[in-house]
């Protein structure tokens, strides 16, 4: 998978940022190519060596066919029978954010939309829903071309359906 300066790509946890630069790093023992990863929303950087870019989860920003599947993702949550402990499903949850795979991330959104439903959902379940909500917007929106106000909107009008 490779990039170059000025391209869109989707680090875990991260969302989309766009590759500043591909700078050659001593690292004494010989030196690595790294991706530059500026993130536009707070201005972190991240650097990822490039062999090592696809084994990190760096991905370029989804396709339409994905945006669908994550759409349907989303679209088929339903509340667990049975709520495991807030501490199992907040590793479920942070496992499935860092696999960087936007139909996993669709599951988390429409599992705790689905338990939003019933009750006020805690501080962390309101954060993780905030987080993932937050990358998805960001990138569907890179994805669709389109504004993040407009797929804002067609999230919640999905979340509230299910």
């Amino acid at each position: 998978m490779d990039f170059k300066r000025g391209d869109s790509a989707v680090y875990p946890g991260c969302g989309v940022g766009v590759v500043e630069e591909i700078q050659k790093i001593d690292l004494g023992e010989g030196s690595t190519e790294m991706y530059v990863i500026q993130f536009p929303e707070d201005g972190t950087k991240v650097w990822v060596p490039t062999v090592q870019a696809q084994a990190q989860g760096l991905r370029k920003v989804m396709s339409p066919k994905t945006v669908e599947e994550t759409y349907t993702a989303i679209r088929r949550q339903e509340i667990p029978e049975r709520l495991a402990t807030w501490n199992r499903r907040f590793r479920t949850y942070s496992e499935k954010i860092q696999t960087n795979d936007p139909k996993e991330m669709g599951e988390v959104l429409g599992e705790l939309a689905a338990i939003k439903s019933t009750k006020d959902l805690s501080f962390g379940e309101r954060r993780i829903f905030r987080k993932v909500h937050g990358l998805l917007v960001r990138e569907l929106a890179i994805a669709l071309d389109t504004k993040e106000d407009t797929i804002s909107e067609k999230l919640d009008e999905i979340i509230n359906k299910v």
